[in-house]
């Protein structure tokens, strides 16, 4: 081979890779980095590098680094629905109140939720603020309306990570008092008296509180 063709044919083929590595360097070196929300870490899409490299039009424009996350870095509340009213619940008979099943006074929620609390206000003060997903279990509520208000937290720390619902349990007294007393009688007039001395007597109960019969 001529020295002269041979010296022609290495000095293109090395300006070919001179230039191509320039021309590569040029799209990589001159790129901003987008950094990610979460942790202001670096970084690179690889398949952001390939297209830009075989486009011109998207030579040394800056990458954006889009970081796709889970609910976890949500900022809406969790998800918290508590049951409809239980209206005109008739009480549970000999008893001052109304058992009602867990089942019915149990909201639904998000799994994310790690913390479930409630309170009860109203006909009876009670309530459960401990750790963890706390649910009402079978429970006897007094005649009368208690609220109940359930409280949910997801635990991210973020302004909306709290939730809250409330609905209403209404029991009625549909028993009635009962009373009691020394019944009918028959009397003898008193001696040399046109009348007979006589004490009535009556007393009276209920399943809830009841007063003196009159």
């Amino acid at each position: 081979m001529n020295k002269s063709y041979l010296c022609k044919l290495l000095y293109t083929y090395s300006a070919l890779l001179l230039c191509s590595s320039l021309w590569a360097n040029s799209i990589f070196i001159n790129r901003e980095i987008a950094s990610t929300e979460k942790n202001n870490s670096p970084y690179y899409g690889i398949l952001s590098d390939y297209v830009n490299f075989y486009n011109p039009d998207s030579f040394n424009k800056g990458y954006t680094a889009i970081e796709v996350e889970s609910n976890s870095s949500s900022s809406f509340a969790p998800n918290l629905l508590c049951p409809s009213d239980i209206t005109n619940q008739t009480n549970d008979i000999n008893t001052c109140g109304a058992l009602i099943n867990s089942s019915d006074i149990t909201p639904t929620y998000d799994p994310s939720v790690t913390s479930l609390t409630w309170e009860m206000s109203g006909a009876i003060i009670d309530s459960n603020n401990n750790a963890g997903i706390n649910i009402i279990p079978d429970y006897t509520f007094p005649v009368g309306i208690t609220t109940i208000t359930y409280t949910a937290n997801d635990g991210l720390g973020q302004l909306d990570s709290e939730e809250q619902c409330s609905f209403t349990i209404e029991v009625v007294d549909n028993q009635a008092p009962v009373i009691t007393h020394n019944g009918d009688q028959n009397l003898n007039t008193d001696t040399d008296a046109c009348n007979a001395a006589f004490s009535a007597s009556a007393s009276a109960s209920d399943n809830c509180s009841v007063g003196s019969p009159s």
